[in-house]
């Protein structure tokens, strides 16, 4: 393949240079940095290459947060849906997050990878500028080091090749490099989305019933089969979290306040801590929370402290009962 010089014809004032200073940082040879340095591309390309760039990481800001928020209000009118039909009062909460961060970085990965399969729809000339542009500006800023790194071990081999023979093997190895991690992010997005909303459960006076998302598998506990009560507040540095989880002889638990409570799952909980003081029930506090002094029987000192800034006085005074804050 012989060097390019379609363009060396271009007025320097419509003509500049891809900057290859990071060229040596990526692991690529000095003889490829000299054979781009001596393709001459047109200044409005430039331009357009960079709000493109700019243009696509917007858009798949704007599809991440449409995706999240559209899961979670689809979520919500299930969740809804099923409390009504059910006659509960409470709604257990998701084990979310973690498989949502995880497609959100699939999204990501995705996004790259489809752009430079756009960039093979180009003219050879304007696809190479652009694939050598999009290098250049995405080995930048914060955690352009790393990446840097990432690249030069994936662009070990092609110091071996002819200058002018190298673009195409680099394209190819940027290509797979987003779209290889994408497919397998995906995948486990697919699985952990499923355990994740696998299970949720409803509460109701007369007990509590943990149901399959995915099957009509169902357990269905009364307050009478009640054996333990764990209750705790973990306290953070951002917020504190309460949790007075339920345990029943089939296996069964449920974090009567889990999330963010409402007025009907305090009465809720303190329904169940009737059965519970009726019943001689002990209750347990979680020695892992932030802040607990190990095997101490009670909550972080701080908690109370905490929490009171969060509730109103006549919560307050419900919570000290529920986890018996001192």
């Amino acid at each position: 393949m012989k060097p390019r010089t379609e363009g060396t014809d271009l007025e320097d004032d419509e003509a500049y240079l891809i900057d290859t200073s990071q060229f040596q940082e990526l692991g690529l040879s000095d003889e490829f940095a000299q054979w781009v340095q001596r393709q001459r591309y047109p200044r409005a390309w430039k331009r357009r290459a960079f709000w493109q760039l700019a243009m696509g990481m917007g858009g798949l800001l704007v599809v991440g947060v449409v995706v999240l928020s559209g899961t979670s209000a689809i979520w919500n009118a299930l969740e809804a849906a099923r409390i009504q039909a059910a006659g509960a009062v409470f709604h257990y909460d998701h084990r979310v997050g973690f498989s949502l961060v995880i497609g959100l970085f699939a999204a990501i990965f995705g996004g790259y990878g489809l752009q430079f399969l756009l960039y093979e729809r180009l003219p050879a000339r304007q696809r190479e500028h652009d694939i050598l542009s999009s290098l250049m500006l995405g080995t930048r800023g914060h955690g352009g080091h790393l990446i840097q790194k990432l690249y030069r071990w994936l662009f070990r081999g092609l110091a071996v090749l002819p200058a002018d023979q190298q673009f195409e093997p680099l394209a190819r190895l940027v290509r797979s490099s987003y779209l290889g991690p994408a497919r397998w992010l995906a995948l486990l997005f697919v699985i952990l989305f499923v355990r994740d909303f696998r299970d949720y459960s409803l509460v109701t006076p007369a007990g509590a019933s943990t149901h399959n998302t995915w099957t009509t598998a169902a357990r269905h506990s009364s307050w009478h089969e009640l054996t333990e009560v764990r209750v705790g507040c973990w306290l953070s540095k951002k917020d504190p979290e309460i949790f007075y989880v339920t345990h029943f002889q089939n296996g069964a638990e449920v974090n009567l306040l889990g999330g963010q409570p409402k007025a009907h799952d305090f009465a809720l909980a303190e329904f169940a801590d009737q059965v519970v003081h009726e019943r001689g029930i002990r209750k347990r506090y979680d020695t892992f929370s932030y802040g607990a002094d190990k095997g101490k029987d009670r909550a972080h000192p701080g908690c109370a402290d905490a929490l009171n800034t969060k509730y109103p006085p006549e919560v307050m005074e419900q919570l000290y009962v529920l986890l018996t804050l001192e």
